[in-house]
């Protein structure tokens, strides 16, 4: 029961902390990239995890119609791969397993706009020294600090080598997995 108010005593004091917010680029991480147990750590230990994904589109109006310049449509092909590094330590922060890890992703986009242009470049660092994670029988918790650092390739006079959003950013966690299970009943007699 001390460790249940801990959590939430600690989950408290991250909502209420004041929090800025200003959105005016693109992203260095793919939010939902996560699946299933995205609210769970894993045990102590150093640990890989690969995320590999393609990316295509072409620019579209507001209104969602295409958009033309100089007789062709902008689009884009995009091809990464993020490398993660995560390592749990034995040490315990608020009855949660403590750990960090590094994003590494390295990218090769396509961009045609007014030219074509092909970039292939390590993007955007993602590194979180603050990851804790707490476990019971019927649930997960995960509450984290990722801190996106601007080291992808950017070129404000040319969007088509750009790789990255040319910012930092801070971004909190909290993810909850449970496990549902369905109690099995007696089978009934006709």
């Amino acid at each position: 029961m001390k460790n249940l108010r801990n959590i939430f005593v600690f989950m408290l004091a991250l909502s209420i902390a004041p929090a800025v917010c200003a959105k005016e680029a693109g992203d260095q991480y793919p939010n939902g990239a996560e699946n299933w147990f995205a609210g769970a750590t894993p045990p102590p230990g150093f640990f890989y995890v690969n995320y590999f994904g393609f990316y295509t589109g072409e620019l579209k109006s507001g209104s969602g119609d295409k958009v033309i310049l100089n007789g062709t449509t902008p689009s884009v092909d995009a091809t990464f791969d993020a490398f993660r590094f995560v390592e749990m330590t034995h040490f315990k922060v608020l009855g949660a397993d403590y750990g960090m890890h590094v994003i590494v992703p390295v990218v090769h986009q396509s961009m045609n706009l007014n030219g074509t242009n092909i970039t292939s470049s390590v993007g955007d660092l993602t590194i979180d020294p603050f990851i804790f994670g707490w476990h019971r029988p019927q649930w997960h918790a995960v509450a984290a600090v990722d801190i996106d650092l601007p080291t992808g390739a950017y070129n404000q006079n040319d969007p088509r080598v750009c790789v990255g959003a040319n910012y930092y950013a801070f971004e909190l966690f909290w993810l909850l997995s449970a496990i549902c299970q369905r109690r099995a009943g007696k089978p009934q007699s006709s």
